[in-house]
Parts: structure tokens; C-alpha cells; sequence
């Protein structure tokens, strides 16, 4: 920009600047030249105007219109019809084609002007120093007095920014512009008003600020940086009796909630019945993630149909009272052997053993061992132990043979014998005999139980409870008592509850007994 450089601009420029400066809005050249005369050099290009006959002209370097050629003259020319129609952004992105292409520093001037337009006072004001320091030869002292007028005209308009950062060789950035790297040696010059801090560095988080400048010349701002954590936060909810393991460690029970480092883990969510959920869980840093895992019940086929007949092994026991004379208590145990045609019944044979309480008759018809009355003369028995022993067959039929739960009733006749092992005492002589004596029953049977099935798909095991009720068709209930050596010549006192001394014939009886335990099979 020497004598004779784009003097429309120039003017513009200056002009609007100093109307910006003092009246806040763009006025014409007219205002300004109104508010601080001064005379105005013709457009660029244009013949300068004849000199006085006793001035001579001094020599200067030719215009910008003219010193520019090429692409550098084209992008020039292209600019000033920006300028022209307002757009000063794009006006300064051919000035700064222009600027490189041809590298003259008057184009500097041209740069600062569109950069003022759009409010970048410290912008302008760096591209205005850039100017002066290049323009040497280029520039007249009254282009070097211009630019520093403006200089001091829009030094109220930046403040300088003090940026400090609590962590070296961080990047800093002032409205998303690069400024230098922590620790900056010296302030920002920036606009006022509201500026965007920004600073970054590897293995810190990125930290912004938004700051106010204007109040005073001169600004400070702090900016601390936070490490990188490199975790997520993960919450996994699902039902009370899952077990949560996460990368093949549980836990937690029913619901998780921690911190886990970022990237991918493996989360496991299983309870008892259920299907298990498993899948691959991705934290990024500081994300908070919630995962609901509804578990599915695991589909169990039901079991084949019957293929033919089978066999069936139990085993039994459990309490039960026999209902006749002092109503003993019995403890049996029985194992039975069926043959099963369809899972519905079962014909087979059964065992049963059955101790029976001794203290005092063991459900007979002898005499106990006390007497009955003060006069009681009869023969009492003292009874060490009871037994019996009994085999039958049973007939059963499953209810619900094909399900986890299966009711049966049982028809089960037997025959029994018991075995009596006694004491009998003469109270008249004072003489005891030892006895042992067995005794035949026929017993019919009725049972029902409930088998449950605990593993589905292994339907031939069954455990459950039974209750059973037995009616005793015919029994000899009276022992055989041999006292022949016992100072009653040789016979046998009556006893009560049978007809005579002849050990129990014609004491032929009837009764129930009641039982009650558990029971286990196996078919195969």
C-alpha cells in the first residue's frame, strides 16, 4: 500500500473503524471525514492528481493493482467485490490468497480490515504489528502513523489474558484457536467479551472455561487438570436369587453396582432353573451403564412315553399302632419288588419287618406282667420282645404317573407271623417260666402315597409319604405259655382274653393297625 494503493478500502476501513470506535456502528466515509478531516487519496489505480507547477512528485512503489499478477491479481481483484458487497469473511480469504501467492505485506493492511469488520480486534491488531514489522520500504510514515492510530483506537477493545495451567506441556486453546503450550511465557491477547479456554493433554481430561474479559486491560484464568480415571460405572439388576459374576468372579446376589475399569467385560447372571445370561458389557470412561437381566426358565422336555414294561424297587418305613389289647407302638421296615406292565401300575410282592413295643402285652391277650387287682392270682407275662415278620402282594395305581408330583393307592394282602419272646411268673408259687412263641395273621391292606419326582427329566426315582391302614381278617392273639415245670402239676393256669390254657386255640381275633412314614423307588 504505497502512495497509490487500494484507497477505497484503505478509507473504508479506516473509516469504520473509527466510526465503530466511537459511535458503535458502521457509518460512511463521509461521517468520519465530517468528524476528523483530512484529504483523501483517489481510488486505487487511479492517475495521480497534477501537482503544482513549483512541487515535484515524489517517487513510490506502485500500486497493489499494479504490482500484482496471476492468480495473486485475480484473487485480489475477487476480494475487493467481496469487500464491495459486504462479506469481509470471504473478502479476507482471497486477501490471504492473495498475501500468499504474492507475499506483499500491504496486503496485511487489507487482511486487518476484513478481520476489524468482523469484531476480531485482537486479530487485527496482531495482523496490524505483522504489517509494521514487514512493510519497511513499502509503508510512507503516514502509513505507519495510520496503522498505529488505529493500534491506540482499538487497544481499549482486547485485554490480555493470563492463562495458567496446573500441568506443563498442555495445549492451549483460546476460541478454538491454538495459543501455545502451558506454561505460556507470556498473556493472550484476545476480544472482549466471552472467550472459550480450552487446554489439553494426554492422560488428562479436556478442560473448558468459559471466561468473561473486558472489566480491566488485563485478565487471569486458572485452569486445573483432572487425571483420565479410566472406569465406568455398571448396575445389573435382576431377579432375588441370581448370581451376578462378572468377568468369572460373583458379586453380588439379586443386583451389582461398582466401578469397573473401562472396556470390555464378561457379566454371567444365573439362578437355579433359569437359563443363564451371559454377554459381553463394553464401559467407556465415566459412563454410568444399568443392565435389568429378566432370566428365562430352562425348557425341560417331558419325559418319553413308555417304551414297555418295567420294574420297580422301594423301600419303606415309618410308625404305626397296633389296635388290639394295650395298643402298642410298631416300628416298621419293608422292601417290595413290582413288575410294571405301564407307568400307571404296578403288580409285584413286598417284605415287611416290624418290631413291636414291649412294655407291657405287645397287643396280646395275655396277662401283663402287674397285677390287676390286689387278689389277682392269674399268670402274668412279662414280655422282653416282639416282632413280626409278614410277605404279601401289592397291587398299585399312579394317578399321575407322568408328572412331578404322582398320588397312588395300594391294595396289598399279606400273611404275618409273630414272634413273642416272654417271662410268665406264678404268683401262687413264685415260680417263671421262659417262653418264645410264634402266631400266623392274615392281614389286608390298603395304602396311598405321593411320590414326587425332584428330577424331571429322571422320572424312574420317586420319593414321598404314605399312609397305610390294615385290617387283620384273622389272628391268634393269645401265645402259647408252657408252665408244665412250675408246681401246677403239669398244667396251665387260664389266662384272660382266651378261652383255656391250650396255648391260644379258639382265640381267634380281629383288628386294625394304622401306619404312616416315607418311601423311595426306583423303576428301571
Amino acid at each position: 500500500m504505497g502512495r497509490s494503493r487500494f484507497h477505497a478500502l484503505r478509507a473504508t476501513a479506516l473509516g469504520m473503524t473509527m466510526v465503530i470506535v466511537c459511535a458503535g456502528s458502521v457509518g460512511s466515509v463521509a461521517a468520519v471525514a465530517s468528524a476528523q478531516p483530512r484529504k483523501k487519496p483517489g481510488p486505487a489505480g487511479a492517475p495521480a492528481p497534477p501537482a503544482a507547477a513549483s512541487t515535484a512528485a515524489p517517487a513510490g512503489p506502485r500500486p497493489l493493482a499494479q504490482t500484482l499478477t496471476g492468480d495473486a491479481k485475480a484473487a485480489y481483484d475477487a476480494a475487493k467485490l467481496l469487500v464491495g458487497d459486504g462479506d469481509f469473511a470471504g473478502a479476507e480469504i482471497k486477501f490471504k490468497g492473495a498475501y500468499d501467492l504474492s507475499s506483499d505485506p500491504r496486503l496485511l493492511w487489507n487482511i486487518a480490515a476484513c478481520e476489524k469488520n468482523q469484531r476480531h480486534y485482537a486479530r487485527t491488531i496482531a495482523l496490524l504489528r505483522q504489517y509494521l514489522d514487514t512493510g519497511k520500504d513499502l509503508l510512507t510514515d503516514a502509513d505507519r502513523h495510520e496503522a498505529r492510530a488505529l493500534l491506540d483506537a482499538m487497544a481499549s477493545f482486547t485485554v490480555k489474558l493470563t492463562v495458567g495451567v496446573s500441568e506443563p506441556g498442555a495445549d492451549v486453546f483460546v476460541d478454538d484457536e491454538p495459543v501455545g503450550t502451558s506454561p505460556l511465557d507470556k498473556p493472550v491477547m484476545v476480544d472482549i467479551g466471552s472467550r472459550k479456554i480450552t487446554v489439553k493433554k494426554a492422560g488428562f481430561k479436556d478442560a473448558t472455561q468459559q471466561v468473561q474479559v473486558g472489566s480491566s486491560s488485563d485478565a487471569k484464568v486458572d485452569v486445573k487438570l483432572e487425571a483420565e480415571v479410566h472406569q465406568g460405572r455398571l448396575s445389573v439388576s435382576s431377579q432375588a436369587d441370581a448370581r451376578i459374576s462378572i468377568d468369572g468372579q460373583v458379586v453380588g446376589t439379586g443386583s451389582y453396582q461398582g466401578r469397573l475399569k473401562s472396556g470390555g467385560h464378561t457379566l454371567r447372571v444365573e439362578a437355579d432353573g433359569m437359563r443363564a445370561y451371559q454377554s459381553e458389557v463394553v464401559l467407556a470412561d465415566d459412563e454410568n451403564r444399568s443392565i435389568d437381566v429378566p432370566l428365562e426358565k430352562i425348557y425341560v422336555p417331558p419325559p418319553p412315553p413308555d417304551s414297555g414294561p418295567s420294574f420297580e424297587v422301594g423301600v419303606s418305613g415309618g410308625p404305626g399302632v397296633k389296635m388290639h389289647a394295650d395298643n402298642p407302638w410298631m416300628m416298621t421296615g419293608r422292601v417290595d419288588v413290582g413288575w410294571r406292565p405301564g407307568w400307571p401300575t404296578n403288580l409285584g410282592l413286598y417284605a415287611e419287618y416290624a418290631t413291636i413295643d414291649a412294655t407291657n402285652t405287645c397287643g396280646t391277650d395275655l396277662h401283663g406282667p402287674a397285677p390287676a387287682q390286689p387278689l389277682d392270682l392269674q399268670l402274668r407275662s412279662s414280655f422282653q420282645s416282639c416282632a413280626y415278620a409278614k410277605a404279601g402282594i401289592e397291587l398299585v395305581v399312579h394317578v399321575l404317573p407322568a408328572h412331578a408330583f404322582d398320588p397312588w393307592i395300594a391294595f396289598e394282602p399279606g400273611a404275618r407271623l409273630s414272634l413273642y419272646d416272654y417271662v410268665t411268673f406264678d404268683p401262687l408259687s413264685g415260680h417263671s417260666a421262659h417262653n418264645t412263641d410264634t402266631l400266623p395273621a392274615i392281614d389286608l391292606g390298603g395304602r396311598i402315597g405321593l411320590d414326587w419326582h425332584p428330577v424331571r427329566s429322571f422320572r424312574p426315582w420317586a420319593v414321598g409319604a404314605f399312609g397305610s391302614l390294615v385290617y387283620t381278617v384273622i389272628a391268634d392273639e393269645l401265645p402259647h405259655t408252657d408252665f408244665t415245670n412250675t408246681g401246677h402239676n403239669g398244667t396251665s393256669p387260664p389266662s384272660s382274653g382266651g378261652s383255656g390254657g391250650s396255648g391260644g386255640s379258639g382265640n381267634q381275633v380281629q383288628y386294625f393297625s394304622a401306619f404312616f412314614g416315607l418311601r423311595s423307588s426306583l423303576a428301571f
